[in-house]
């Protein structure tokens, strides 16, 4: 039963990421969106689509503390 759990709670996760991207192809200048899509593919254990939408907020925002604070929490 646990695994089955653990299924559907990546399964909910993929949802929310791919609602995410699809907000961020209407709006790639919400900064926020970054983050949270980048805190998503971390949770999905894909480290590297992280890093990139963790790379588009700092680009929107490059002095924000609450990306760098982000940065610090997805860091290997």
């Amino acid at each position: 039963m646990q695994i089955l759990g653990m299924k559907t709670e990546i399964t909910n996760l993929q949802k929310e990421a791919y609602t995410w991207e699809k907000i961020l192809r209407e709006k790639p200048d919400y900064r926020d969106g970054w983050l949270q899509l980048a805190a998503l593919y971390y949770e999905l254990g894909n480290k590297n689509l992280a890093k990139q939408a963790l790379s588009q907020a700092k680009t929107l925002d490059p002095t924000s503390e609450v990306v760098a604070g982000v940065e610090k929490l997805l860091a290997d």
